[in-house]
């Protein structure tokens, strides 16, 4: 419990001025900085409002998130390292447009397309985990 990590909206007069930071708030040294930015105008963003798939921090270096690049892709799985404070793509392509929730293990993106849970290393090819019929998958943690 170091860290708190999370998305910010700055001053929105119009869409056209939003703009997003996805901040990284030390609970310890009570300080704050900017990882990174998007602008939905630019067709970039980090997750999604109501949905479990803005980050997530396997290890108490690495921090993952998601982001939405540009209007052609369904966004990118990035990491941050708290140390070298460096980011990097983890995952240049996601399957899914509406990724609701995601977890990230052994080089494996964990995700869902509704009603199944897979996995994929290259954001292409999909191993099917667990099939839930015609019930939806709303969120899962991977541990």
């Amino acid at each position: 419990m170091h860290w708190a990590c999370f998305s910010s909206a700055g001053a929105i007069s119009s869409e056209k001025t939003i703009n997003y930071k996805f901040m990284l708030y030390d609970l310890q040294n009570e300080k704050i900085k900017t990882i990174d930015s998007a602008q939905p105008s630019k067709e970039s963003w980090f997750g999604a409002d109501d949905r479990y798939n803005s980050s997530l921090c396997v290890d108490s270096t690495t921090l993952y998130y998601y982001k939405h690049t540009n209007n052609n892709d369904y966004g990118k799985l990035l990491s941050y390292d708290l140390q070298s404070e460096k980011i990097a793509v983890k995952l240049s392509h996601i399957p899914e447009r509406d990724l609701d929730w995601f977890g990230f293990y052994q080089g494996y993106l964990y995700t869902s397309d509704r009603s199944t849970i897979y996995k994929t290393q290259d954001g292409i090819k999909k191993k099917l985990i667990f099939d839930n019929g015609k019930a939806a998958i709303q969120e899962a943690i991977i541990y």
